[in-house]
C-alpha cells in the first residue's frame, strides 16, 4: 500500500508500468517496472525494511514546496546523529526513524515510533512552511549538552548578525546576498539551518561552541564583522591567541575567557562567539587590523612585551610608522600597531619589509 501511494500515486499512466503484489506467506514484494522505477522501488522498499524499525507503523507526509528526497536525507542524518548521542550517553533507545523521500510525488515516507513520528512532523512543517528566506540547503543540527530554550536568544543573534552584514556589510558580491535562515525545534532539541554556501557548516561549528553542558554555560553572545582586506586565518588565530586564559590547558575544558573564532571566506566574515566584553574588544581588534592597507604577504601578529606597557608603545609605534610612511610618500595606514592590556601584548598587521624595523623598536 505505502509502495503504491508513493510510486504510483494517482497517476493512472504510472498503474499500467508498475505492478505491484505483496506475498505475505513468503514475506516477498513482487514488482514488475521498468529497471529505473524498479530502482526506486527497491530504494524505498530498503529504506522501510530495516531491522530498528521494521516493528514500526509506516506513515506518509505530502510536502506541497519542499524537496522531498533532500528533506528525507537531512531528517535521515539528524536520527542518526541523534542515536549516536544517545548512545555515547548510555540511553537505552527503543530504535531509529527510516526515512525515505519520493522526489516526483513530493511525499515523504517514515517508519518510527508514534513519540519519533511527532517531532518528524513538526519538523517537516518547519522544512515545508512558505517563506522567501528559505533555500534548498538546509541542516538539522541535534544539541547533546544545551537545552534549545537556554541558547534560543543567542541563535536568533547569530540569524540577525548575518543578515544585518547582508544587508549592511558593504560587500555587494553575491556570496554576501547568500541568505541564511535559523530556527530552533524545541520537541527535538535541535537547530535547524536553511542557507547558502560555506555559511551553513560555519553556523553549525558556533552552535557546536554553544552546545556546553549547563555547569560550564555562561552568558555569550555572536557578532559578525566583516573583514575586507585582512588574512581571515591570521586574524582568526591572533583572536584565539590574545584572548585565551595564560596557561590554560586544553584538558582543562572551554577556556571560559577565550573568545572563540569561525570565518566565512564567501563572506569575508568573522564570527566571534564569548563573553560580550571581550567579543566588543576582539570585534575592535580586528576593525583596526583590517584598516591596515593589507599588501600582499601582509604580516598579522602578537608581541608580548615584559617591561613596556602595551598601549603606550602602540601610541608611539604608531606614530613612528605613520612619519616613516609620510616621509617615504607611502600610504599612512600601511602598519597597524594595537595595544592589548589583556596580557601586555601589541597586535600588528604590517608589510613583510617593515617586521625588522618595528621588532627592532620593540
Amino acid at each position: 500500500r505505502i509502495v503504491e501511494q508513493v510510486i504510483v500515486g494517482r497517476d493512472p499512466a504510472m498503474r499500467d508500468k508498475v505492478q505491484i503484489s505483496a506475498e505475505d506467506a513468503a514475506n516477498m514484494f513482487v514488482v514488475k517496472a521498468e529497471p529505473e522505477m524498479l530502482a526506486e522501488v527497491r530504494q524505498l522498499v530498503a529504506e522501510i525494511d530495516v531491522s530498528e524499525s521494521g516493528s514500526y507503523p509506516v506513515r506518509s507526509i505530502k510536502l506541497e514546496r519542499a524537496d522531498a528526497a533532500e528533506v528525507a536525507t537531512g531528517l535521515q542524518r539528524f536520527f542518526q546523529q541523534r542515536a549516536r548521542v544517545a548512545g555515547r550517553r548510555g540511553a537505552n533507545r527503543s530504535g531509529d526513524a527510516a526515512i525515505f523521500g519520493d522526489r516526483r510525488s513530493g511525499t515523504v515516507v517514515i517508519a518510527a515510533s508514534d513519540d519519533d513520528f511527532e517531532q518528524i512532523q513538526s519538523l517537516v512543517e518547519q522544512f515545508d512552511a512558505p517563506s522567501p528566506d528559505r533555500s534548498t540547503a538546509f541542516r538539522i543540527i541535534p544539541l547533546e549538552h544545551a537545552s534549545v530554550n537556554d541558547i534560543a536568544d543567542t541563535v536568533q543573534s547569530i540569524a540577525w548578525e548575518l543578515q544585518w552584514e547582508r544587508m549592511w556589510g558593504g560587500n555587494t558580491g553575491t556570496a554576501m546576498n547568500a541568505r541564511v535562515l535559523i530556527e530552533t525545534n524545541r520537541r527535538t532539541n535541535s537547530v535547524l539551518v536553511f542557507g547558502e554556501g560555506e555559511i551553513i557548516d560555519t553556523v553549525e561549528q558556533i552552535i557546536a561552541q554553544l552546545d556546553q553542558p549547563a555547569a560550564d554555560q555562561t552568558k555569550m553572545v555572536v557578532k559578525a564583522v566583516h573583514v575586507e582586506r585582512g588574512d581571515l586565518r591570521s586574524i582568526e588565530r591572533l583572536i584565539e591567541q590574545i584572548t585565551a586564559t595564560p596557561g590554560w590547558r586544553s584538558w582543562q575544558g572551554r577556556d571560559p575567557d577565550q573568545v572563540q573564532v569561525e570565518t566565512d571566506a564567501d563572506r569575508r566574515l568573522v564570527l566571534l562567539i564569548g563573553d560580550k566584553a571581550r567579543v566588543d574588544e576582539a570585534a575592535e581588534y580586528i576593525t583596526q587590523i583590517d584598516s591596515a592597507e593589507g599588501g600582499e604577504g601582509q604580516v598579522i601578529e602578537s608581541i608580548s612585551l615584559r617591561y613596556a606597557e602595551a598601549t603606550r608603545a602602540a601610541t608611539s609605534l604608531s606614530r613612528f610608522f605613520r612619519d616613516k610612511a609620510r616621509a617615504e610618500q607611502k600610504r599612512l595606514d600601511r602598519v597597524a600597531v594595537i595595544g592589548s592590556r589583556e596580557g601586555n601584548l601589541l597586535i600588528v598587521s604590517a608589510p613583510p619589509e617593515e617586521m625588522p624595523v618595528l621588532r627592532d623598536l620593540v
